[in-house]
Parts: C-alpha cells; structure tokens; sequence
C-alpha cells in the first residue's frame, strides 16, 4: 500500500510473495529434472550388460549431441522397468540400429518378458524372421529359457535353433548357455560350442566365452579352439579379444587372426587402430593392422589395412581400404580401393 508517498509492502503481502517465489523456484526445480531426465535417457550404446539381467545403456548425449550422433531413445515404466528403445539416425527413427528395426519393446508379466519389433511408423516388423522373443523367467526373476514366435510359425530362428537355455550364479548372471532345436537337440552356437561358458570382471564385463567339459577343462569346439577370452573397458568397448584351444594356445579364429587388439579411442569409445596377430603373436600376414574413420553421427565411415612396416597393404578380398555410405542409418554402399586410391571391385 502507499503511505506518505511511498509504496510499504506489509509483512503479510511479503510472506505471500515469499511463497510464491518458492512455489515457482520448485516449478522451476522440477521442470528441469522431468527435462534432465529426458536427456539422460539419450544414449549412443543403449544395453552393454554382458550377465543378461537387466538392460544398462552407456555414453549419455546431451540434446546438441543427439542432433548430430546416431542414438537411442529409451522408455522406462513407472517401476524403472526398460519397456521402448528407439534407434535415431539424424533425428528421425531408423532400422539401423543393433537390433535390426526402428523399434525395441519390451511387455512384462510375472512369468515371462516379451521382445517385439516396430518400424518407423510403429508397425510390427520381424527381424531376421522373428517376431517376438519370449524369456521365460527362472526362480531368481531373470529368465532362464529363450523362445521365438517365427514368420513361418515353425519358431525357430534363421540359426536352426528354437530354445535357449541358460544358467545363472548366485547374483543371477548368466554363467552357461545351451541352444536346442525343436526336438530338443543341442545346436552348437557361432563358435562351435556345443555349450557357452562365462565368466565376468569387476565392471560384469564377460571375461571369456567357452566350451567346458564336465570337470570343467577345456574342450575344443566345432571350429578348433575352447574358448575366445575378452577385455573389455568399463563402457563396455573391446580392448582385447583371443582364441585359445583347449592347451592354452592360440588358435585362429574365423577371420583368420588369433588376437586382435583395439586402440586410440576417441571420447565415443571408437577404435582408431586395430590390430591383428597370428597364432604366435606375430603380426598378422595378409594385414598388421588397420585404421578407422567415424562420421560425425559416430557411424563407420572407412577402414583401411596396412603391413607390419605401416605400409598400404590389401585385404585379402582384394582392397585397401573401404568407405560406407549410408542411407536413413544403413549402409547403402561399399565402395572399395586399392593403395592408390583407384577404385577396385571385391572379389
């Protein structure tokens, strides 16, 4: 009010505005956490748990970052539960990410959690033939056996197999894995092992995948060696990978090479240099190591190989290096050259 010509504020009217000051501020307060909350749930990896419980993303984005940087988007319910994962390539949803559609979800109920795939429009899609995974939870609340709903109905994946069935230790990690086809045989897995063995680190990073006897030895699988020993950082990047056999000895994996080794991270996780060796930690013949480039959205955009001397060398499939070219996320294009940068066709 005015008195004498001056503007007195009661203590009354003060004690209000007080009030109201501090109903705003906590307004205010929340409205940044709901935003907050909105961006940390932006990430560049969206699941690196190796002992399959529950899903833990990694590299957080800040909302200029994901304008740029490919990313996920993820939902959680009201019980912190993971129920939508959603893969942007230039802020627009895309089937480019790891799990091969433009859309994750995950329904729960009290025996089982069901996986399914949705394009960009939110359809139902099926990936690699399936379109839902059905995990079927155990006594500790984790899943213990893994089956498919297929396009053909026959429930079985593009690999021959129709169950999985794993094992977990006191913490509920997953400590063995077993697949099965319809009539209950055992389908050996990408290894050759007729049954996975795992082990973790401090981080829950998986310290090795491989095939063990009865007593718990070592035994050689389908494709010649026990066991592919891992190191890996605590946001869930490779350091180093090798293929042991059942003696202890490098062995050569599939590609060729024993150990392979990634260096130079940039603040994404990603390798600028890999490097190749031989089943007697020499160098790696047909290529020593080779070196990587990234697009600003954090995708691959070359690859190429060089001799134990740095020099160019070619890839055994008949180039030097590769560029990619992509389209809504995926790659469109390879295109191929030789050390002098003169285009080449892979044979």
């Amino acid at each position: 009010m005015w008195k004498n010509g001056y503007c007195v504020t009661s203590r009354k009217t003060i004690k209000r505005g007080l009030q109201m000051m501090k109903f705003l501020f906590l307004l205010c307060a929340l409205l940044g956490t709901a935003v907050h909350a909105q961006q940390g749930n932006t990430y560049l990896k969206w699941n690196i748990d190796h002992t399959q419980r529950t899903p833990r993303p990694a590299y957080p984005l800040t909302t200029e970052q994901a304008a740029v940087i490919d990313h996920y988007s993820l939902v959680y319910d009201p019980q912190g539960r993971l129920t939508q994962v959603t893969f942007f390539h230039e802020g627009q949803p895309s089937p480019a990410g790891d799990f091969g559609a433009a859309i994750l979800t995950f329904a729960y109920a009290a025996d089982k959690t069901v996986e399914a795939y949705q394009d960009v429009g939110g359809e139902p899609v099926a990936v690699n033939g399936v379109l839902r995974k059905i995990y079927h939870h155990g006594p500790l609340g984790f899943w213990d056996r893994l089956t498919f709903e297929t396009e053909d109905g026959t429930d079985m994946t593009g690999d021959g197999y129709s169950e999985v069935h794993v094992t977990r230790d006191s913490e509920g990690r997953v400590v063995t894995e077993t697949r099965f086809d319809k009539n209950g045989n055992i389908v050996p897995e990408h290894n050759g092992f007729d049954r996975a063995s795992f082990a973790y680190d401090a981080n829950d990073m998986a310290l090795y995948r491989r095939f063990e006897n009865a007593d718990g030895t070592l035994k050689n699988g389908r494709l010649g060696y026990a066991g592919v020993f891992f190191e890996f950082d605590q946001y869930g990047n490779f350091l180093n990978e090798e293929a042991q056999d059942a003696s202890g000895n490098l062995a050569p994996m599939s590609a060729g090479f024993s150990r392979i080794e990634w260096r130079d991270f940039n603040s994404f996780g990603k390798p600028a240099r890999v490097n190749y060796f031989d089943a007697e930690s020499r160098p790696y013949a047909p290529y020593a190591f080779s070196t990587r480039t990234y697009t600003q959205a954090m995708q691959r955009d070359s690859v190429a190989y060089f001799d134990q001397h740095s020099l160019p060398t070619m890839h055994p499939a008949g180039f030097h290096r590769v560029e990619y070219h992509y389209g809504e996320g995926g790659i469109i294009e390879r295109k191929l050259f030789d050390a002098d940068g003169i285009p080449v066709t892979s044979r």
